[in-house]
């Protein structure tokens, strides 16, 4: 993977072990939201500029079975293109600790998923306000 981090995909972006670069490719800016298994957080491409939502999975609580189920899953979805499907970019592990701040965000070998960003909160909140007609 260069530098280059186009807006869109035509497949999946993945990090593999041979093309991992030395240092991480984000600038973490703040956490956008939490649930059971991730925390989500606005990133910066460095290469591009791009601002990206960084999933950044919790493995410390996950067997091996649920992190290749997780993967699975992001492979599949990283494949869907939809205007009403969030695009997934790819996924990769860090290659090294990440701190924001005095705070780690990301330990080395820890699974992230990189999508794009849309502002305006979260689903969520937004749920019972659409129009779904």
């Amino acid at each position: 993977m260069g530098e280059a981090f186009p807006k869109r995909f035509s497949r999946p972006y993945t990090l593999h072990m041979s093309q991992r670069p030395s240092t991480f490719p984000f600038e973490i800016k703040h956490v956008l939201g939490q649930g059971a298994a991730a925390k989500v957080w606005l990133a910066t491409h460095t290469g591009s500029g791009t601002d990206v939502a960084l999933k950044i999975f919790d493995d410390d609580n996950r067997s091996a079975r649920q992190v290749e189920e997780s993967l699975r899953e992001t492979r599949m979805v990283a494949r869907a293109a939809h205007p009403n499907i969030l695009q997934v970019y790819g996924f990769g592990r860090s290659p090294t600790r990440v701190c924001l701040g005095d705070s780690v965000v990301i330990q080395p070998e820890q699974l992230y998923l990189v999508s794009e960003y849309i502002s305006g909160g979260s689903l969520h909140a937004r749920v019972g306000r659409m129009d779904w007609s």
